[in-house]
C-alpha cells in the first residue's frame, strides 16, 4: 500500500478523533532523547487526561513540561487513517476528587485510573491532524 494526499483535519474533526481514542502515544525528552509511552487518554473540558498506565518513565515530568499526544483512528474499511497531534503543557492531578470526577466520566470500556497510576493533564497550545488515504498495490 502507498499513501497518497494529507488533508489536513480541522479542529473539530481533532477533537472528534480525541474522543473515540482511548489510547494513544505520549512524546517528551529525557537527557535530550526522545521517549514515546503508550497511554491511556480521556478528551475532557479541561484538556487531554492522560492515565499513566504506571509506567515509571513518566515520573520525570514535571507540572508545566512541554509534550505532545498522537492517536491515530483507522478506518474499518482500511481506506484511509486520521491521525492527530497535541502539543502542550502537562501537570499532574493530584486531587482525588478530581481523578474521581474523571474516573466517573469515562464510558464504559474506556480509561479508568488504577492504584499506582498517576493522571496527568495535557493543557493543548497546538492541535492538528491529518487524514491519509491508502492506495492499494
Amino acid at each position: 500500500m502507498s499513501i497518497t494526499g494529507t488533508p489536513l483535519l480541522d479542529h473539530a474533526q481533532c477533537l472528534a478523533l480525541l474522543a473515540a481514542c482511548p489510547y494513544g502515544r505520549l512524546v517528551f525528552t529525557e537527557q535530550a532523547l526522545p521517549v514515546v509511552v503508550p497511554v491511556s487518554c480521556l478528551l475532557d473540558p479541561d484538556g487531554l487526561v492522560i492515565g499513566d498506565g504506571g509506567d515509571r518513565r513518566l515520573d520525570h515530568l514535571g507540572d508545566g513540561d512541554v509534550v505532545v499526544f498522537q492517536a491515530d483512528r483507522p478506518d474499518p474499511r482500511g481506506r484511509c487513517t486520521e491521525s492527530v497531534a497535541v502539543t502542550g503543557h502537562v501537570e499532574r492531578i493530584r486531587d482525588p476528587a478530581e481523578i474521581g470526577r474523571l474516573s466517573a466520566a469515562a464510558s464504559e470500556g474506556r480509561w479508568h485510573p488504577g492504584a499506582d497510576e498517576r493522571v496527568l493533564r495535557l493543557t493543548p497550545a497546538v492541535v492538528h491532524g491529518r487524514r491519509y488515504r491508502l492506495l492499494p498495490g
